[in-house]
């Protein structure tokens, strides 16, 4: 199992460590189970985009702090539109 960790470069969480344990004693652990676990994507290794509530203040002041993450998605949606609308005037 330690072999198969460092070809992954990867170690288990807390429940991949579980669920190895379990699958061991049931079924016995092969180098493939190990290596399917360790490729999942852990939760802490999805990429995450961080912005200061600052900065988002200084662009809408009047919009409440619970509501920034819809106020952020929605603007992004809008943006992404626009673009798109630029690049079909811009293929005519």
């Amino acid at each position: 199992m330690v072999e198969e960790i460092r070809v992954c470069e990867a170690t288990p969480n807390l429940s991949q460590a579980q669920r190895l344990r379990a699958i061991s004693r049931e079924e016995g652990l092969t180098p493939e189970h190990i290596g399917e676990i360790l490729a999942e994507e852990k939760a802490n290794q999805k990429p995450m985009l961080k912005v200061s509530m600052e900065k988002l203040q200084k662009v809408a002041p009047k919009v409440k702090d619970k509501d920034f993450e819809d106020f952020v998605l929605k603007a992004c949606e809008h943006y992404y539109r626009y673009l798109q609308r630029q690049q079909n005037r811009d293929a005519r």
